[in-house]
């Protein structure tokens, strides 16, 4: 009986193994993943771990933005391009490491303009929906 026990326990623990390395192998693909970006589109970038992105992503649901108008939503937890273009945007915009760099979420707007942090952002939208 303690064999058997013994080898349900080996058995799970290389279970958990693969599925930790499946996992690790799949957020790094994920990572190095570089997405198409589209001309003439708002780039928003968020985090779904984020609940001020949560907010901004709830309300461009509920006024269904993206039958409205062109924005583009670029995820930064586990996208390095998407980590580094929105550094580059925040910092053509004027952010320092003091002054906000990385932080979510973040609106980069066609015309080049920058807003950041929820009400922002969904005041941006309001005005782009005519709300």
């Amino acid at each position: 009986m303690k064999n058997l026990k013994d080898k349900g326990l080996l058995i799970f623990g290389g279970v958990v193994i693969v599925l930790i390395a499946g996992l690790l192998i799949y957020a790094r693909i994920q990572s190095q993943r570089t997405i198409a970006i589209q001309p003439n589109a708002d780039l928003l970038f968020y985090s779904s771990a984020c609940p001020h992105c949560i907010k901004v992503e709830d309300f461009l649901k509920d006024n269904k933005a993206d039958t409205k108008m062109v924005y583009q939503k670029l995820e930064v937890d586990f996208s390095q391009s998407n980590k580094e273009l929105l550094l580059a945007k925040q910092k053509a915009c004027g952010y320092t490491a003091e002054n906000n760099l990385g932080a979510i979420p973040f609106l980069f707007t066609k015309n080049g303009v920058c807003f950041s942090g929820d009400e922002e952002i969904i005041s941006y939208f309001k005005t782009q929906l005519g709300l």
